[in-house]
């Protein structure tokens, strides 16, 4: 798949038009269905989302550091404690953001995950971990995905079952999220914490629970 191929879905005949460039995986936004892939294996059908309190929609849109983006797709993860949303977001015409999402607090992260090289020991609650080059960060909580769905373009993507844990670390407005599955190579992201406001969403579920 390269940017602007146009793909209908094998289920509901919807068509989809990629922007990332290239994306990695392509689900309906409507069925969720399997489209295609770059390079990869097919993958099942993601089961329906459940609601959460998230505003944020398929073709939200906001600014990031000055250049516009829009949301493509989401992966969700239903963690024993908590919940996070992934959104794919295409930026700077093709380019990936992930936005991740929680109880409206926002975490922006470019580009795809990174190998960990560090201790996996201290991937905890406390610890200072190192992730080379970059400062050291400090350990904020450990979860075990117990769900997870998926749907739209969405870009590089290791766990499509409920069989890992996420780490999430961080020190002032930085923030990381490592992935860990048992003995198999340790993945993590590296961005930034951002407020709702620096983020100026258009095009965002409105709601009225409390009018």
């Amino acid at each position: 798949m390269k940017k602007n191929d146009v793909l209908s879905c094998p289920e509901c005949k919807t068509l989809h038009t990629v922007q990332l460039s290239p994306a990695a995986y392509l689900f309906c936004r409507h069925c969720h269905e399997f489209i295609g892939a770059h390079n990869l294996p097919p993958i099942l059908r993601s089961d329906k989302f459940p609601d959460d309190w998230s505003f944020i929609q398929y073709g939200s849109a906001g600014k990031y550091k000055e250049h516009d983006f829009k949301i493509i797709g989401r992966v969700r993860l239903q963690l024993r404690n908590d919940y996070k949303n992934f959104w794919t977001a295409e930026y700077k015409n093709g380019e990936l953001l992930w936005i991740v999402e929680s109880f409206g607090s926002f975490g922006v992260f470019s580009g795809s995950w990174l190998d960990f090289q560090g201790n996996h020991k201290n991937l905890r609650a406390g610890k200072s971990i190192d992730i080379g080059a970059l400062e050291k960060i400090f350990g904020e909580y450990v979860e075990k995905c117990e769900a997870i769905q998926y749907a739209g373009e969405i870009g590089p993507w290791r766990y499509f079952s409920p069989t890992f844990f996420l780490v999430q670390a961080g020190i002032a407005n930085a923030v990381a999220l490592f992935t860990v599955r048992g003995n198999e190579q340790i993945q993590f992201m590296f961005g930034e914490k951002m407020t709702i406001e620096q983020l100026h969403f258009t095009n965002i579920l409105q709601w009225d629970e409390w009018k």
